[in-house]
């Protein structure tokens, strides 16, 4: 809820030329504070100052939001619906169906709709949503198979939704297919190599997503995640070397210490394997006479001290850096 003040300020600042963007804001505290009507003046207002149809999009579902929170789902429904039928109206009339918990009934409506104007991509997107929805998952797939085609400035997007939908039917196969259709489209993002790289290890598709990694770290180089990934798969298949420099390579570019402390941690049973903790010690001590802030790397060595369980050793380095840097500490 807004206080009075601020719808105050709002109506005083209404006064004078708000832009599309305050206009959505301030019917929206207006709907929060009840003032529903008042609500929708503001979004008609807000209509003549859209310029594109992202704009409208926003301007629609604001207005179904502001229908629905206003009690007024109902009324709406029962006046759209004795419209003579266009495509805008009968989408809108499932949106409000939508809203109003009626799936089956706004299923009809963007059924109507799209039989109106079946190259809509509004509309597809909508039917997509209706149908998965209702659970109709492989009406869904359809629906965006053909946004793959009609929308290319998303199309990533919705590669990506066909992605998540063939994984909900099983289809595998066809989740790796459309994630390759991801990377084809756009060679330069990491995150569709490790999409299908989580899907090839699902399957069972070590060897694809192993690849996979390895693309995406020559895509972005500097990107941790990947190599994180990368590193735990060669680390199950006991490619413990070239596991361990993955993971060093991580904690350079890694900025954050907590997340450099986790990846110690995931390093210590990779050295232990190998019965060369004190190496690990010896390789974080040189790392600590090439890092900027040289005070961090003691903290990492007690992480590894404390993984192995150590707690004498790991007491001991709190101690060793207050007396390296007294005034450096708290």
């Amino acid at each position: 809820k807004y206080s009075d003040l601020s719808l105050q300020t709002w109506r005083e600042a209404a006064q004078y030329d708000l832009s599309f963007d305050e206009r959505l804001r301030y019917a929206k505290a207006l709907s929060d504070s009840d003032a529903h009507e008042d609500a929708l003046g503001q979004l008609r207002i807000a209509s003549s100052l859209s310029q594109d149809p992202e704009q409208q999009e926003r301007l629609l579902r604001q207005r179904v939001e502001t229908y629905r929170s206003s009690g007024r789902l109902g009324e709406r429904i029962a006046q759209v619906s004795a419209e003579t039928a266009t495509a805008e109206n009968r989408r809108l009339l499932a949106l409000l169906f939508q809203a109003n918990g009626e799936t089956a009934s706004a299923s009809f409506a963007i059924d109507a709709a799209r039989k109106l104007s079946p190259d809509h991509v509004p509309i597809l997107i909508d039917a997509a949503n209706i149908a998965e929805q209702l659970g109709r998952l492989n009406e869904a797939v359809e629906i965006i198979e053909s946004l793959v085609i009609r929308d290319k400035r998303f199309q990533i997007n919705h590669l990506r939704r066909l992605v998540g939908l063939h994984e909900k039917l099983g289809e595998t196969d066809k989740a790796l297919s459309a994630s390759q259709d991801m990377i084809d489209a756009n060679p330069t993002a990491p995150e569709s190599y490790r999409l299908y790289a989580r899907i090839a290890l699902g399957a069972g598709e070590n060897l694809k997503a192993e690849i996979m990694l390895r693309r995406a770290i020559i895509v972005a180089p500097r990107n941790v995640e990947t190599r994180v990934t990368l590193a735990s798969q060669l680390a199950n298949k006991f490619k413990t070397g070239e596991a361990i420099e993955l993971y060093w390579q991580a904690i350079r570019y890694e900025n954050r210490l907590n997340a450099r402390i986790d990846l110690i941690r995931q390093l210590v049973p990779l050295y232990a394997r190998r019965g060369e903790i004190k190496k690990l010690i010896h390789r974080l001590e040189e790392f600590d006479l090439e890092s900027a802030d040289q005070n961090t790397t003691p903290l990492l060595i007690a992480s590894v001290w404390t993984s192995v369980k150590d707690y004498e050793k790991a007491r001991l380095v709190p101690k060793q850096l207050l007396a390296k840097a007294p005034r450096d500490i708290g």
